[in-house]
């Protein structure tokens, strides 16, 4: 039942409902965000790490982390880009809770349910493109920030996977920081 449906089902059936509908439509609303948001920032970083570890197999020349990160971040964003979570997983996840199932009729249940999973569906999408936002801008952020080594002697200067290894879970470890920011 698409989102209109569930809420419509809901306000035709007050008898269903311990309380008034529009505040729990809404601080419903506000949980399964943020755990969609929570999950969906945990899925990019889950997606960081494996391609840092990825890298750690390949052999190159050496480089440094600010040309890599310009290099690798562009193409990590297109890839997010391209494959999105599945929302399905993620609204799974996000669910309503059962404390908020405490406030309804078993009878309930499936319009809540469907209600928590549209919105958590929407959340995902919106926090993946925020994701893809953040992953592109990253680079010249962390440059300015002094946070990218920018060495220029050869001996000293990593191999091009060893910095991308180190660029991809700095990345990884602020997908997280967000993650838990929710």
């Amino acid at each position: 039942m698409p989102l209109d449906q569930a809420i419509l089902w809901l306000r035709r059936h007050p008898e269903a409902i311990h309380g008034d509908l529009d505040p729990l439509l809404r601080r419903w609303e506000e949980e399964v965000r943020a755990r969609a948001a929570e999950r969906t920032w945990l899925a990019a970083k889950e997606r960081a790490e494996a391609e840092a570890e990825e890298w750690t197999h390949h052999g190159g020349y050496h480089a440094s982390e600010v040309w890599v990160a310009s290099e690798v971040f562009p193409l990590f964003a297109s890839e997010l880009q391209a494959h999105p979570p599945q929302t399905e997983r993620v609204a799974r996840e996000a669910g309503i809770g059962a404390a908020a199932l405490g406030e309804v009729e078993p009878e309930a249940w499936e319009a809540v349910d469907e209600f928590a999973r549209a919105v958590a569906a929407d959340a995902c999408s919106r926090t993946w493109e925020e994701i893809v936002r953040f992953t592109r801008s990253r680079p010249r952020e962390w440059a300015r920030e002094g946070r990218l080594h920018e060495e220029r002697d050869w001996d000293r200067m990593p191999s091009y996977p060893t910095a991308a290894s180190r660029v991809l879970h700095m990345l990884a470890d602020e997908f997280g920081a967000h993650a838990h920011a929710h």
